[in-house]
């Protein structure tokens, strides 16, 4: 049956993507081999303590509903133990306070995920997050694909943000 719908279009199809092709080659070649998305917030808070949050890795398990733990390695690397799923190891590999930050993540995907503040006006800011993301196995984008929402996860992470940055900036102006 497998046979029947595998053409020889398929069997390129495979080969250009460096999938290994086997009888459910054609399975593989629909499975995308990166992905790309932007997502992007409005937060009213100001932008040095957004950034203050963001960028407070041993924090963000007080934060974040879907972080275990963070362990820092090092001046630029992290890990993160979610909830669920594996570890994330972060690189960073780029941090210009307070507008941008660069991270490369390695797990059971690849990637790099960019985060460009902007202020919008006094105490109101634009965060917007890119991701650039590839799988090292079909396995892998298999699992991360069926039962993973990057977008979804991104708007989560992202309220709880802004709920912790407003949060603080509510404290700062009280003292």
């Amino acid at each position: 049956m497998w046979n029947d719908i595998l053409d020889k279009n398929s069997s390129d199809i495979c080969n250009t993507h460096a999938f290994e092709c086997n009888s459910f080659g054609f399975l593989w070649t629909r499975l995308p081999d990166k992905v790309s998305l932007t997502v992007e917030k409005e937060i009213d808070a100001p932008i040095d303590i957004v950034w203050d949050v963001l960028s407070s890795w041993e924090e963000q398990p007080t934060w974040r509903l879907d972080l275990d733990k963070v362990e820092i390695v090092d001046s630029i690397t992290f890990n993160e133990y979610p909830k669920r799923g594996s570890l994330i190891k972060f690189t960073i590999l780029e941090a210009a306070k307070p507008t941008k930050l660069v991270l490369r993540m390695e797990s059971s995907f690849n990637g790099v995920a960019t985060i460009v503040l902007s202020e919008l006006s006094a105490g109101k800011i634009l965060v917007q997050e890119t991701y650039e993301m590839n799988y090292p196995s079909v396995i892998n984008c298999l699992v991360v694909t069926v039962f993973f929402d990057l977008e979804a996860f991104t708007h989560e992470y992202f309220d709880a943000l802004a709920k912790h940055a407003q949060s603080k900036n509510s404290k700062k102006s009280n003292n």
